[in-house]
């Protein structure tokens, strides 16, 4: 893979990240009562964007190595795609806090269906070690999102 494909890879990565996080921020406004909740993983996001600027030195060393066939960029340009109408729709329009929370599963769950971060090899430990963590971040807000998700669905039923 050509060094020019790598940095447009992880210049998308890092958008993709902070995109996530912008999303995250607009729920935290829209859904003031749940807002320490958002803005939670909103911070998060913005951390594994350091996370993946990081790397951009790691790539160029050679002690990251991409993934040659792993990760089409037309993937996440799509997916970047689809958060930024959902940024802007949560501007716009009335979100029911249950919509946001699937909209939010949906993206976390892609990155680790498609094995977002399996773009990158290593051997050595401590980066091995941050993408492991980009992973269980993922991971993490998966489960965070699914507990809020039964949180809300009980509060709900209890409403009826």
């Amino acid at each position: 893979m050509e060094k020019e494909e790598e940095i447009k890879i992880l210049n998308l990565m890092v958008e993709n990240e902070e995109s996530i996080g912008r999303l995250y921020s607009e729920y935290a406004e829209k859904f003031s009562q749940h807002s320490e909740f958002w803005n939670h993983i909103f911070k998060e996001e913005l951390i594994h964007a350091q996370w993946i600027k990081a790397l951009y030195g790691k790539v160029d060393s050679g002690k990251v190595v991409f993934n040659k066939n792993h990760f089409p960029s037309d993937i996440v340009e799509k997916t970047l795609s689809f958060i930024k109408q959902k940024i802007e729709e949560t501007k716009k329009d009335e979100l029911p806090l249950m919509t946001a929370l699937n909209i939010a599963l949906k993206i976390e769950k892609g990155m680790i269906e498609n094995n977002y971060f399996g773009v990158f090899n290593t051997d050595t430990g401590r980066f091995k070690k941050v993408l492991d963590d980009l992973a269980q971040g993922t991971r993490d807000h998966i489960r965070d999102i699914e507990s809020k998700k039964m949180e809300v669905e009980t509060y709900l039923n209890v409403a009826k």
